[in-house]
């Protein structure tokens, strides 16, 4: 919860937490791909779906590559900062996932 919160604080553009326009829609679309995850999971508890699949890429290396590509509009600080969260958040998200199809 902590970690989707700081990545919300990016989504806000609140002080200290800006990104340039495009690191924004790249997160917009991991943040998107991680609640497609979710709802799958949730729909599966719900026997609404069929259990058993691992999804085993959220997103990260696509946000990460974007990023990277930014870094001088960012900061180097920030932008690792944001990346740790970001990788943190996938790792939670896929990881849950691999659990519940077990």
């Amino acid at each position: 919860l902590i970690a989707r919160v700081a990545l919300f604080k990016y989504r806000l553009r609140l002080p200290g937490f800006e990104l340039p326009e495009a690191v924004l829609a790249a997160q917009k679309a991991f943040d998107e791909r991680h609640a497609a995850m979710l709802d799958a999971m949730a729909d599966r508890l719900e026997g609404k779906a069929a259990a058993g699949v691992v999804v085993r890429d959220g997103g990260y290396e696509a946000l990460e590559q974007v990023a990277r590509e930014n870094e001088a509009a960012t900061g180097a600080g920030r932008l690792r900062t944001f990346l740790v969260l970001a990788k943190r958040m996938e790792g939670l998200v896929v990881e849950l996932g691999r659990e519940m199809a077990e």
